[in-house]
């Protein structure tokens, strides 16, 4: 009866450190997962900032363009005749569609403004262009580029 129970006893050992084993493995690739899942989030995450930056920035300068057609129109008829292009550059120097972010995150952006040709002094069509950086704290970059087009009418000011 002494030789069956040190052989069951054997057994219990082997299938304990079978079990033992398989769990180890599964931990160790479980935390494997979890390892390469927080750098697929820090990308993920640059992504999202960029693209939702960008959106806004395009949204804002739609509004601008919606809201005061006018300084662009002209600005960009004397830049095209080749009279001055610096109202142009103004338009285009509005510290809120172009510049640098520091915090929550990094970022450089800019927008520019096309007129597109259209019935003079009646309709306005223009390009939007919207270029973002965003840099990740590894040193990452990822970059979101957004082109709308968008009619406008003119109409009096009174």
């Amino acid at each position: 009866m002494h030789y069956l129970d040190a052989k069951r006893s054997g057994m219990a050992l082997i299938i304990v450190l079978t079990l033992a084993t398989g769990i180890l493995i599964l931990g160790i690739s479980y935390i494997n997962t979890i390892r390469k899942q927080s750098g697929r989030n820090t990308i993920e995450l640059g992504a999202i900032q960029a693209d939702l930056l960008a959106e806004g920035l395009t949204q804002i300068a739609m509004l601008k363009f919606k809201e005061i057609p006018g300084p662009l129109y002209y600005a960009y008829i004397a830049h095209v005749k080749g009279n001055t292009s610096q109202p142009y550059s103004v338009y285009h120097g509005d510290a809120i569609l172009g510049g640098k972010l520091d915090s929550p995150f990094n970022a450089e952006f800019r927008t520019t403004f096309q007129l597109l040709s259209s019935k003079m002094y009646q309709d306005m069509n223009v390009k939007i262009t919207v270029e973002v950086e965003v840099s990740r704290p590894d040193g990452e970059k990822y970059q979101r580029l957004i082109e709308r087009t968008v009619s406008g009418s003119r109409r009096p000011a009174f």
